[in-house]
């Protein structure tokens, strides 16, 4: 079965690619529904990246949290670090 974004299953096919539980996966990305509200489907956790100009023929209206919210990609490695503190 072929899938995209924000299907479940395209998330879980690329974690399977890599040979990575989706659970112990981080997926970041720019879109909440279907970056952040997709790769939470599958179980990742998902950090937005909030830089994107969506056009509004592409948006989509979800009620979504990220995990984390990047502004600078070195922002990534501060939240990866919370996440690991007790």
């Amino acid at each position: 079965m072929a899938c995209t974004k924000p299907h479940p299953a395209a998330f879980r096919a690329a974690a399977a690619a890599l040979g990575v539980d989706p659970c112990e996966a981080v997926y970041v990305g720019d879109r909440p529904f279907e970056d952040i509200h997709g790769s939470q489907q599958a179980g990742m956790r998902a950090i937005w990246v909030p830089h994107s100009q969506i056009p509004v023929t592409q948006q989509v209206a979800v009620d979504v949290t990220p995990d984390g919210v990047a502004h600078q990609l070195l922002d990534i490695l501060d939240i990866l670090d919370s996440w690991q503190s007790p």
